[in-house]
């Protein structure tokens, strides 16, 4: 009796425990762009106090709730936001990925992930000098690398506060700022001519 009481214990675990509620982002062979915002649940930390070591907790863990949104938007807030997501490679790609945080008024962000057992933050935002960023870019952007086994979390605080995510393979995500430089130098180098003709 109690081993089965112990076999359905495991099984509801599976389904309903924190991980089993977590729908895994599954990375595909053909797909080079993933937008996150509607693949990621999202915490409300009103106090604006939590730590990771709060929040992969049972008691928060459970609070996590879907995102709707695309792109979720906080507004104008005093409080801290959480978003976590997990990612399962279709098959062993052996790509190297990065995330994109594209809202670039953000005022702090915190990316965690694990390393050897051990949590690792990476703290940005624009009260942060660029100097400091991970990857040198116009967007806010971490290093990634896929983990079935362990969540990534991102925290977003100030105002206003925003989380727009994508998941892009490297050379997508070098080629796409390259492309962006070139059009932004070619607008100022217009811009500038302008200026000079006037």
């Amino acid at each position: 009796m109690l081993k089965k009481g112990l076999l359905i214990f495991s099984i509801l675990m599976t389904f309903f425990g924190p991980k089993g509620l977590t729908q895994e982002i599954i990375l595909k062979s053909h797909q080079k762009i993933y937008n996150l915002g509607q693949e990621i649940k999202i915490l409300e930390d009103s106090s604006a106090k939590l730590s990771i070591y709060d929040v992969v907790e049972e008691k928060w863990a459970q609070r996590f709730k879907k995102s709707t949104s695309k792109v979720p938007n906080f507004g104008f807030t005093e409080k801290a936001y959480w978003a976590r997501f997990y990612l399962k490679e279709e098959s062993k790609l052996n790509k190297r990925w990065i995330l994109s945080f594209n809202f670039y008024l953000q005022d702090e962000i915190s990316f965690f992930k694990k390393e050897k057992g051990l949590w690792k933050e990476i703290k940005t935002g624009d009260y942060f000098p660029f100097s400091q960023r991970e990857i040198k870019s116009r967007p806010f952007a971490f290093n990634i690398e896929p983990n079935n086994e362990n969540p990534y979390f991102i925290r977003v605080k100030g105002n206003p506060s925003r989380i727009d995510l994508t998941l892009l393979e490297s050379d997508t995500f070098f080629e796409k700022e390259s492309e962006n430089n070139y059009i932004y130098g070619l607008f100022f180098g217009l811009v500038l001519a302008m200026i000079a003709y006037n």
